[in-house]
């Protein structure tokens, strides 16, 4: 009988070291891979910066680079979040949609060679709608944003602390002054892949 029960425990702490140790091999393979995306910003974001905006091939430039950064968001948001990081998916999945938003509208803005500004404007808010995202999700990440933490009296969590940011107001070609800041994706790049793991 004894026999059984320490046969019994020890197959349970087997099982029980398994199931953390497939947990710290998901959680360290998503870390590696958001690590990747970040330093894909990086390098397309110095790309963007280092463009020579007097050059006559300036804008199929930047659309390829915003091409470029639209994959990367979209492989991001595609990686499945492991436990513990509430919010994080939510966050992602509202970046990459907004950032293909965003590059659709500057395909529109800066194809054929002219700039619609009104095209452009949108674009930026979209842009600056999935940077927003990107900076929510680096503190889930990091553990300096909990929203589980953020509850209401009822016991629910509020909607304006769970959700990602409304939907920016723009129509076809929304008016508005156009933005110059498109060509910096605002992350503080010392330690944005300092997560809390």
């Amino acid at each position: 009988m004894k026999k059984a029960i320490l046969m019994s425990l020890l197959f349970i702490l087997l099982a029980l070291s398994g199931c953390a140790s497939k947990q710290d091999q998901e959680l360290a393979v998503y870390k590696a891979n958001m690590e990747q995306f970040f330093s894909n910003v990086r390098t397309i974001n110095d790309a963007i910066n280092a463009l020579d905006l007097t050059a006559e091939d300036a804008g199929d430039k930047l659309l390829s680079y915003l091409d470029a950064l639209d994959r990367s968001v979209q492989q991001m948001a595609a990686l499945e979040v492991p436990p513990g990081f509430p919010g994080a998916a939510e966050y992602a999945e509202d970046a990459a949609s907004c950032m293909t938003q965003a590059v659709s509208y500057y395909h529109e803005a800066y194809d054929g060679g002219a700039c619609n500004a009104s095209y452009e404007d949108a674009a930026y808010q979209y842009y600056e709608r999935a940077n927003n995202d990107l900076k929510q999700l680096i503190l889930i990440l990091r553990g300096e944003l909990d929203l589980t933490q953020d509850a209401s009296s009822d016991g629910q969590s509020s909607e304006t602390d769970t959700a990602p940011a409304e939907e920016p107001s723009s129509q076809e070609e929304p008016e508005g002054s156009s933005e110059e800041e498109y060509d910096e994706f605002d992350f503080d790049e010392t330690d944005e892949d300092e997560f809390a793991y």
